[in-house]
């Protein structure tokens, strides 16, 4: 398997960052109005947050994600907490080795980064599949600041996903031909 995930800075790539999630609007089977998820796709670009694009081995993109700093219910002023907005993986590359390495794009991009970010949360449908895989790697939230839908939220340390990533050999193995 060979890609890479490569940070929106320009208006070209923040373009194709929209239009590959909105292609997708119907996969991504949103619980709420499609108002507020256009809001939720776009806020990571309309308050100084970040959006990431991933490449398959062609150079096509087959994923993309999102987040912003801090949560609507502390105004935004908590900084060291990023709320991941979007993310979403072409059903072709829902494989665990993806993921995984998007997780520690993620993580990697963060500690980088001159302003601390010590907290990830982020919000998922309430299934039991998606129950299997974030209780891997975050804590559930009790009910705290819930989107509308039938939603399900997590939060997870940036050590803990360096943790988490540690235990799938991803950080010891560093020639799997991705890049940062």
């Amino acid at each position: 398997m060979n890609g890479y995930f490569t940070v929106c800075c320009t208006e070209r790539s923040q373009h194709h960052y929209i239009d590959f999630l909105l292609s997708r609007y119907e996969d991504l089977n949103l619980k709420y109005s499609f108002s507020a998820a256009l809001g939720y796709l776009a806020s990571p670009l309309l308050m100084a947050g970040t959006a990431v694009l991933c490449y398959d081995e062609e150079d096509q993109i087959c994923g993309a994600f999102s987040y912003i700093h801090g949560t609507g219910e502390h105004d935004y002023q908590d900084r060291h907490m990023i709320q991941i907005q979007a993310a979403y993986l072409d059903k072709a590359y829902r494989v665990s080795r993806w993921f995984v390495e998007g997780l520690r794009f993620l993580a990697e991009h963060l500690h980088d980064q001159e302003e601390e970010v010590t907290d990830i949360q982020f919000w998922v449908p309430g299934d039991v599949r998606s129950q299997r895989l974030f209780s891997k790697f975050a804590v559930p939230l009790k009910g705290e600041g819930a989107p509308s839908g039938d939603m399900e939220g997590y939060r997870v340390t940036v050590e803990g996903i360096f943790d988490y990533l540690l235990g799938t050999a991803i950080l010891r193995d560093r020639k799997q031909g991705f890049t940062v």
